[in-house]
């Protein structure tokens, strides 16, 4: 892969779809293994996709035109007193590169965007098994808020750690 330096960090485009969906569900494999998938996953992931604007959006990292990594923030809630408060950050990489630093850039730039919008918290779950993702977030400055506790209904689905970051501090 060529330097980082040559890495461009932008806003997604409506043509971005088809490599942001495709690392998203290479990713997804591991990280969702035991959650079921609807037949439409691919339409409601592009309802996410195509509902970006503003605060709530994705962001790449490419180089030459190929997409390496990916981010989104969208709403934790569609109450109109607190949409615009907190973000859910899902972030995902071509599972062939070694992803550390451009994904630590990839948030920088994403969290400097969001600084200048409404939104006060990024949050982020992370299983707690993945021990590299806990300890990326940790790295890079998020505080663990907690975990979510197993769940009663699906047991098979891991446990979460919740990731938060003030914006604008």
């Amino acid at each position: 892969m060529k330097n980082n330096s040559e890495i461009k960090y932008r806003l997604a485009h409506d043509n971005d779809f088809e490599q942001i969906y495709r690392i998203w569900a290479n990713g997804t494999e591991q990280t969702f293994a035991n959650f079921s998938r609807p037949e439409n996953l691919k339409k409601l992931f592009h309802k996410n996709f195509s509902s970006r604007s503003g605060q709530f959006n994705f962001w790449v990292c490419e180089i030459d035109s190929i997409i390496l990594g990916w981010v989104s923030i969208l709403p934790m809630t569609l109450n109109p007193l607190k949409k615009y408060t907190y973000g859910e950050l899902s972030i995902y990489f071509d599972k062939k590169l070694n992803r550390l630093e451009i994904a630590k850039l990839l948030i920088d730039h994403v969290i400097e965007a969001l600084s200048t919008e409404q939104i006060q918290f990024v949050l982020a779950n992370v299983i707690d098994t993945n021990k590299p993702a806990n300890k990326f977030f940790q790295k890079i400055d998020f505080h663990i808020l907690g975990k979510y506790p197993p769940s009663i209904k699906e047991p098979q689905i891991p446990i979460k750690n919740i990731y938060y970051k003030q914006i604008g501090f």
